[in-house]
């Protein structure tokens, strides 16, 4: 089994071509080469963080934001890392992890976070055990992007 899977991974690096090549050869340089080869998901981080202007911030519409673009406003989590509300109250981050590891439930299912946006930068302001469970699950998932779903807030919104 483990062959196929190094054969199949030889044929796909074969196509890609070398991951290290010269500065000439190539748009970017080679570390940033490197770095989209060992974490895929980094061009929809930039891609998001680009087009990030262009979202409606304060309408309440739901927005799919790769988890890496959040950043975390509380300094800990919940000591015993549970859930005290929603659809996970009382069970574990952990078990939503492992739940979404063994495809038991997917990252679209889990509740949408409150993040503000300001100066660029996206804040989770509710959810933050929701937003652990995905970052988790995105560091297990280095071969694709995994998305939060968000509601985008001003900094001045009083919803938040």
């Amino acid at each position: 089994m483990i062959g196929q899977y190094h054969a199949k991974w030889r044929q796909q690096s074969a196509q890609d071509g070398p991951v290290f090549q010269s500065w000439g050869s190539t748009r970017r340089p080679p570390e940033i080469e490197l770095l989209y080869h060992l974490a895929p998901c980094i061009n929809d981080v930039l891609e998001f963080q680009k087009s990030l202007h262009q979202q409606a911030l304060g309408t309440g519409r739901v927005v799919h934001v790769p988890i890496w673009c959040l950043r975390w406003v509380q300094g800990g989590v919940h000591s015993q890392m549970t859930f005290t509300a929603g659809n996970h109250k009382d069970h574990s981050v952990y078990e939503l992890v492992h739940d979404m590891v063994s495809k038991r439930s997917r990252p679209e299912d889990v509740e949408p976070l409150d993040v503000v946006v300001d100066q660029g930068k996206m804040y989770i302001v509710t959810g933050n055990r929701r937003g652990v469970a995905l970052s988790s699950l995105q560091g297990i998932w280095r071969h694709t992007t995994v998305h939060a779903k968000c509601r985008l807030y001003g900094p001045d919104d009083p919803k938040v």
